[in-house]
């Protein structure tokens, strides 16, 4: 067993520096039992491998949901071992609720135990730590240990699903969901294909800069619907990577009425920040688009965007609205809109 990360070490997020507020949200772990608490298993003691996991986090207004799916392998005979899911209540973030768990489509009930850590070569739970200095070092968590047997040369299939509190830096500042998924490690061999789809809702909204990941090995793509996949191939994990998803503050917060109003029209006089446009759903960038029209009157074919601009009270519609009327600026930025969207279809495409 390995001594746990603490909480003072850095983590480089893309070009941001993040404490790692050790909240394991994680894979499902091959763990080892006894004395009745749990500490990760040592992968060259299984036969059983990782071929993928799925994870779906979609989030919400106060929190977040997480739906994760593994699939297994065991290479070996039939054998039946603990897995554990960790959970915490670390001062950044809250405990997980609503927990469930799955074997091959059937519910299975789960045991809470504490994590065994290693100081000196000497087993504690986090209760028995020697010293104030290790207390504060180590992130206490909980591991949800089920017993999952593994027939040999046979998948197994295991699910989660939680709702988890954001966490929070400090006062004030952004919140944050985060999947570690690290825990991958315990299993055989490299993890076979990992995908997240990380989805937002009418009151968050996400874009790709806030989706950091510690070795940024992910694909990432835009989906349709303003939401985002993350995929990775054949990795193995040492033990400490992370997925995080930043959100704005509460008064910065992204949701609806995302497109500027046109009734104080700044983008007449200056190009479109590239921020602006990837928050923005294809109806949404739509919108913009066509807002440079609406601002000099132009009626609308469009049933849909002439109800949305009517609805606004500065829009005064009159039918000898010319191309002509744009400035230089208003047509640059109608070009730099229409360009993201096409961007945006193609890597649909190619999907």
């Amino acid at each position: 067993m390995k001594k746990r990360l603490c909480i003072g070490n850095v983590l480089f997020c893309l070009s941001f520096l993040f404490l790692i507020p050790l909240r394991a949200l994680s894979d499902d772990a091959a763990v080892s039992v006894y004395g009745g608490a749990a500490a990760l298993r040592d992968p060259k003691s299984t036969d059983i491998s990782m071929l993928s996991e799925v994870v779906r986090i979609s989030l919400g207004a106060n929190d977040y949901h997480v739906e994760a799916t593994f699939e297994f392998f065991n290479h070996g005979p039939t054998t039946t071992i603990s897995v554990g899911f960790p959970s915490t209540g670390h001062p950044f973030s809250g405990e997980l609720e609503n927990f469930h768990t799955w074997v091959n489509g059937r519910e299975v009930a789960f045991e809470k135990m504490p994590e065994v850590i290693e100081i000196d070569g000497k087993d504690y739970s986090p209760e028995e730590l020697p010293s104030e200095e290790d207390r504060l070092d180590y992130d206490p968590i909980a591991w949800l240990v089920k017993t999952v047997a593994f027939p040999g040369n046979e998948k197994t299939v295991t699910r989660v699903e939680y709702n988890a509190p954001y966490g929070i830096w400090s006062v004030g500042t952004d919140k944050f969901a985060e999947y570690f998924y690290g825990t991958g490690k315990s299993w055989k061999g490299d993890i076979g294909r990992a995908t997240f789809v990380i989805e937002a809702s009418p009151t968050v909204r996400i874009v790709a800069k806030d989706l950091q990941n510690l070795n940024n090995s992910f694909k990432v793509s835009r989906r349709s619907n303003g939401s985002y996949k993350l995929s990775q191939e054949n990795f193995k994990p040492q033990g400490h990577e992370t997925l995080f998803i930043t959100l704005a503050p509460e008064s910065n917060a992204r949701g609806g009425g995302t497109v500027p109003k046109f009734c104080d029209w700044a983008y007449s006089k200056q190009i479109i920040p590239d921020e602006v446009l990837e928050p923005l759903s294809d109806m949404e960038l739509r919108i913009f688009r066509n807002s440079f029209y609406a601002a000099h009157g132009q009626v609308f074919k469009s049933p849909a965007l002439n109800e949305y601009f009517k609805a606004i009270p500065c829009y005064q519609p009159h039918s000898d609205f010319k191309e002509s009327d744009l400035n230089d600026t208003e047509k640059s930025n109608i070009k730099k809109i229409a360009d993201y969207e096409k961007k945006l279809k193609e890597q649909l495409l190619k999907k």
